[in-house]
């Protein structure tokens, strides 16, 4: 039996792991976008499907840096 670890997106600290940026609630510059933050896998190879959130969280991240806000 294995047991899923999971980053669960939430509008606030208090629901969940991440925000909608898949960034940290706790850590501002720590970004998950690996499966954790789905709520389960598909049978195919999900690489595609984990680019995706990783490339909206990497645009998120450098208009923060660019603002100095991060």
């Amino acid at each position: 039996m294995t047991i899923g670890r999971a980053a669960r997106l939430s509008k606030t600290a208090k629901d969940g792991v991440l925000n909608g940026w898949n960034q940290s609630w706790d850590v501002p510059n720590l970004f998950i976008t690996d499966g954790s933050a789905m709520t389960r896998s598909a049978r195919q190879n999900p690489s595609i499907t984990y680019m995706a959130p990783t490339a909206r969280a990497v645009a998120h991240a450098v208009g923060e840096l660019k603002r100095r806000a991060l």
